[in-house]
């Protein structure tokens, strides 16, 4: 990697995070956005432990397979590509058991606001990853690259989205036999 995309992609990173800075300060000037107000209750903080753990014996399990398939000489992957790959599993899984659970999203919150952010997030990476895969970046000496990650960041949050609906559906059905 040279300089220059070093520096760029650290001042892309920075630039995504002063974006967000400032749509957070914005939203909580305008009164839109209380941060602090919205918790999760005590049944919710122990479905989200669960949570925890079923991501971390996933990243866990994942990880020590890829190392034992890199120590065996089995290349299919960049090492950082294979070594996220893991923790974007661990954070699916995460979320899916925590969205089955109805301790993803806290008390009072509205999952549409975030639903409408996974769905940016989707289009995004999948923009990204397009692109990539037009410009032949996804495959390198027979290897996937570190490019697919937007790849990887789109499918966890399409899974996210599905797990969501799915829930938010289920819901809805309960209530209306009630």
């Amino acid at each position: 990697m040279s300089a220059a995309y070093v520096a760029g992609v650290i001042a892309g990173v920075l630039a995504g995070v002063a974006v967000v800075a400032l749509m957070c300060v914005i939203a909580r000037k305008k009164g839109k956005v209380r941060f602090g107000k919205c918790a999760y209750d005590e049944r919710q903080q122990f479905a989200r432990g669960k949570a925890f753990q079923a991501g971390f014996f996933t990243i866990l399990i994942y990880e020590v397979v890829y190392a034992i398939v890199d120590a065996a000489g089995v290349k299919w992957c960049e090492n950082l590509t294979g070594i996220l790959l893991g923790l974007f599993l661990g954070v699916t899984v995460f979320a899916v058991v925590a969205i089955t659970r109805d301790a993803y999203i806290k008390i009072n919150e509205r999952p549409n606001s975030w639903m409408g952010i996974w769905v940016v997030m989707i289009l995004l990476n999948l923009f990204c990853g397009v692109r990539q895969a037009i410009q032949g970046e996804l495959f390198e000496n027979g290897m996937l690259t570190e490019q697919w990650m937007n790849w990887m960041c789109a499918v966890m949050f399409i899974v996210i989205l599905i797990a969501q609906l799915t829930h938010n559906r289920k819901l809805r059905r309960e209530e209306l036999e009630e």
